[in-house]
């Protein structure tokens, strides 16, 4: 490059850069003001000045600087000699850097962002940064819905959501060297979008009155909402654009859409109406957060958000067409026997965890365990399984039956969650070959939902992980509830009530799931009121249940034991005074360990649990029989009728229900327990039965006679505890033993409590008498774990079930017969108009709910036939153009449309026609 002046005059180095002016050398230049950018001295041809020149030390360090004025330039190549025949291509950039924001060199530093961005795409040989491609988008249509199907071909630069592209323009690394910058995008998420015509295209996806978002999912990954700071030209400054919010749920590749988002009022999909959509992945990259209030973040990135602007195949992205339409006609005739999103019935062959999904065991599995402890092979019912088998297309519900294999992973504590799944399909339960196999695209350490095309269905295995805090073990580590729930099997007697907690200093606060921590010097040893009203009581377990969700549960009524308040009286939990190492069970009682349960109290006395009856008085000298808190009922034991049961036992009960490990299909031992000196609230006869006291006239705190329930769970942590079976009493044995190691045993196993009483209106003595049955539901997140029921699968997980009640069924002949009633044309009335037409030359109707084969003759009043269509393809539907065999338009009037379907039958459609005048202006 050479650096003249306007008249052809020489540069100089110094001063102005004229010749002869002050503080100008003689050393010719072709660089003006080049300040400290010339290491090299490319400038001088390899002579160093011996200073670095700039406007502000034109003549070297300390100088003053050049007077301010206008600096403009002419940028020239050349001279170049091109012979007959040669190309010469000549690359010419121009770097422009301008701030709206920042301080006074803020521009200065633009510029040299400039023009690293441009030196880096000409070294990248001005290859752009290629956004993810956008994926496949199929349809499939049914009635007022459709289904959206995305598939990433293996020509995608987003192949399986593995989209990684590096920034090499625009991500620049700090010129001192502090810090590397991540300079890849990767795949985030997809968003579907319905566009309002089919003049609508990809970019008018900002613009809402043109497209709107309908579906879209992203990686869970914690990553937030993406904002995009674009220049607003007319504002002179970056504006804040939302470009995705985040759901951070995993990927899904299905979505069920019911509505159009253009529409005003009523907005279910009209059958036989055209909609338009369109699918973009988008990518993500936030090296540096952006902040335009921040000096020190003004370098960071505006624009975390890439979006598709192809498709795999280099073509562009167009909208895709959709029609719902009844489905019935189609293939023969079609029926179809599940919808979008119904899971099969599934059992458990081995393996427990539930991968965030929450659990349903059909009827005849629950009574199975009720009788006899254990099942196996526990069924889970529809909607209500383990793994996240769906269906997808339910035209295309291939039958057989189905089993889920976890493989490739060394162990349950350290590799789980790198595990694989293959699916095998039967012709039939029990056969001994399969007829056809998938393998899962990603590990179940990635929430993805799996497209199974040719079955119809999807899956999505995701091991959703405990959180564990830093330095901790296993017996720290937090399980999600998924939810609670209570059901009256007579919603008109709602005659269950608990004692909720709540934050108070009182015994109504007995969770312990906040930040609580008083100051024992300054609150609790110089508290002078009743003992348990001292704050010291309420003291919180701090950052075992950080966001507070297990104090929700069912309205504050149920809780883990972990976080169960046991300190002082009016507690549902007391600790044998013998037992001083209390906390280490407390401690390895984890969330994690929590099983989702079903607790039922019921009527029916064959179902009832035989239990311990647990002291919860606090003063032995007011107990019956001298009872010690936090033992055995110092009481006969008693029958299910609450008479002395002869066994020379004490503190056994009958608790009025039971309760099942939906994980493991295991019946679970339980206990509830009674204060004995609260006998005016049933407190002290050994059976289940709180009254709706739950302050008395004297304004003493009684919680009916203080009767919660207790639920243990199935070897929790390797302490032995076995399911129940009617026969082994191993809780009592604990008790009895009444030894460190028992009680440890014991309280480690403890996992559900819930402080129960009568709601206000209801009391009964024998529970026989209950007003009605009572089902609590209690789910929580599960890792999937090697559990050997069956051993089918050596222990991993492995999962069944059948497809054969959920196929879809083809054709059916009944079924197309049945098409004939549904045979239509609409509009009609045809009023010179309708919403299929696509410009004012176009007159359009629909014939609809056409079987693949028929015939289809239009006639008028008179008998004469003005069109024919003989149709042979799966379209349900002909659209006539109102217009004779011969292109003419016809008159309005009244016409018959006569559908004949060969070997099932004819229908005949009376259809009125107002035509109008053609509209032959501005063609």
């Amino acid at each position: 490059m050479q650096g003249l002046w306007q008249n052809g005059n020489q540069l100089y180095y110094g001063g102005n850069g004229f010749a002869g002016s002050p503080g100008v050398t003689t050393i010719e230049t072709n660089y003006m003001f080049p300040a400290d950018s010339d290491t090299l001295d490319w400038a001088t041809e390899g002579n160093d000045p011996g200073f670095d020149w700039s406007e502000f030390e034109p003549t070297g360090q300390g100088s003053t600087s050049n007077p301010s004025g206008d600096r403009r330039f002419v940028q020239s190549a050349g001279p170049f000699t091109l012979k007959p025949g040669a190309v010469n291509n000549i690359t010419v950039g121009i770097v422009y850097g301008r701030s709206v924001q920042g301080e006074i060199f803020s521009s200065v530093d633009a510029l040299k962002t400039a023009d690293t961005k441009a030196q880096a795409l000409f070294d990248n040989c001005f290859r752009i940064l290629e956004p993810p491609h956008a994926p496949v988008l199929s349809i499939q249509e049914l009635g007022n819905e459709i289904v959206l199907m995305l598939d990433n071909p293996n020509n995608s630069n987003n192949y399986r959501e593995q989209y990684i592209e590096e920034d090499k323009i625009n991500i620049i690394d700090p010129a001192d060297g502090s810090v590397i910058y991540d300079k890849f995008y990767r795949f985030e998420g997809y968003q579907i979008y319905q566009l309002v015509d089919e003049v609508a295209t990809v970019g008018d996806l900002d613009d809402k009155t043109k497209a709107r978002i309908v579906a879209q999912c992203d990686i869970k990954n914690g990553v937030a909402n993406l904002i995009n700071f674009e220049f607003d030209e007319e504002l002179g400054f970056s504006t804040p654009k939302l470009k995705a919010e985040a759901e951070d749920k995993g990927i899904q590749h299905t979505f069920r859409i019911t509505e159009d988002v253009f529409a005003t009022g009523n907005r279910t999909l009209i059958n036989n109406k055209t909609y338009y959509y369109m699918a973009v992945a988008y990518g993500y990259n936030n090296y540096k957060t952006y902040n335009p209030n921040d000096p020190a973040l003004l370098d960071g990135q505006k624009m975390p958000y890439l979006r598709s602007r192809i498709n795999a195949d280099g073509s562009p992205l167009v909208a895709s067409i959709a029609m719902p339409h009844i489905v019935s006609a189609e293939a023969g005739g079609t029926v179809q026997n599940s919808v979008y999103g119904q899971s099969p019935r599934i059992t458990r062959y081995d393996g427990v965890g539930n991968g965030y999904n929450s659990l349903e065991l059909t009827s005849a599995s629950e009574n199975f365990i009720i009788e006899n402890g254990f099942m196996e092979t526990p069924e889970y019912d529809y909607f209500g399984g383990p793994i996240n088998v769906k269906v997808i297309d339910p035209l295309n519900v291939l039958g057989g039956y189905y089993e889920c294999k976890f493989r490739d992973y060394a162990s349950t504590t350290s590799g789980i969650d790198t595990a694989s799944w293959v699916i095998y399909r039967y012709a039939n339960k029990g056969d001994a070959m399969p007829v056809d196999s998938v393998s899962s695209e990603v590990t179940i350490a990635q929430s993805n939902e799996q497209i199974i095309a040719k079955w119809g269905i999807s899956v999505q295995i995701f091991q959703d992980k405990y959180s564990r805090p830093s330095g901790s073990t296993a017996v720290d580590d937090y399980a999600d509830p998924l939810g609670s729930s209570i059901e009256f099997a007579d919603s008109s007697k709602q005659w269950l009530d608990f004692v909720s907690d709540d934050p108070s200093l009182t015994p109504f606060n007995w969770l312990r799931t906040g930040t609580y921590n008083p100051d024992p010097a300054t609150e609790c040893d110089v508290f002078t009121g009743p003992a348990y009203l001292n704050p010291c009581c309420y003291k919180d377990d701090a950052g075992k249940d950080p966001s507070e969700k297990y104090n929700k549960l069912i309205g504050g009524g149920v809780g883990p034991h972990k976080v169960t308040g046991y300190q002082c009286d009016f507690m549902p939990l007391a600790i044998p005074a013998s037992y001083n190492a209390y906390a280490a069970a407390r401690k390895n009682a984890s969330l994690a360990y929590l099983p989702s349960v079903d607790i039922v109290l019921t009527s029916d006395q064959s179902k009832w649990t035989r239990c311990v009856v647990v002291e919860l008085g606090r003063d032995a000298n007011l107990n019956q029989g001298g009872g010690e808190p936090g033992e055995l009922r110092a009481t006969p034991s008693v029958d299910k009728n609450g008479n002395p049961d002869a066994s020379g036992t004490s503190g056994m009960g009958w608790f009025p229900g039971y309760a099942i490990d939906l994980e493991t299909g295991a019946r679970l031992h339980m206990a509830f327990g009674e204060n004995s000196f609260l006998g005016g609230d049933n407190g002290g006869d050994m059976i289940w039965n709180p009254t709706s006291t739950v302050v008395d006239a004297n304004g003493l705190t009684v919680f009916g006679g203080m009767q919660p329930i207790w639920v243990f769970g199935v070897n929790i942590n390797n302490e032995g505890c076995p399911y129940y079976d009617g026969v082994n009493n191993w809780v009592y044995d604990q008790y009895q033993t009444g030894t460190t190691t028992s009680y440890k045993k014991l309280f480690t196993s403890l996992t559900w409590i819930a402080n129960t009483v009568l709601a206000d209106g209801y009391t009964f003595d024998d529970p026989s008498e209950i007003p009605c049955d009572i089902r609590m539901k209690l789910r929580v997140n599960k890792e999937y774990k090697d559990f050997t029921a069956t051993g089918l699968n050596g222990g991993k997980p492995m999962y069944g079930w059948s497809m054969d009640d959920l196929k879809t069924t083809t054709n059916s002949v009944e079924t197309l017969e049945s098409v004939l009633d549904i045979i239509n044309v609409v509009p009609n009335p045809y009023y010179a108009f309708s919403e299929y037409e696509r410009n004012r030359l176009d007159t359009r109707v629909k014939i609809t709910n056409l079987p693949e084969q028929c015939t289809v003759s239009i006639y008028n009043v008179s008998g004469k036939m003005i069109r024919q269509f003989k149709k042979d393809n799966p379209v349900t539907y002909i659209d006539w153009d109102l217009k004779n065999t011969i292109g003419i338009p016809i008159g309005s009037g009244v016409y018959l449309i006569h559908v004949e379907v060969p070997g099932v039958g004819e229908k005949i459609v009376k259809f009125f026609g107002g035509m109008r005048q053609v509209d032959l202006e501005n063609i």
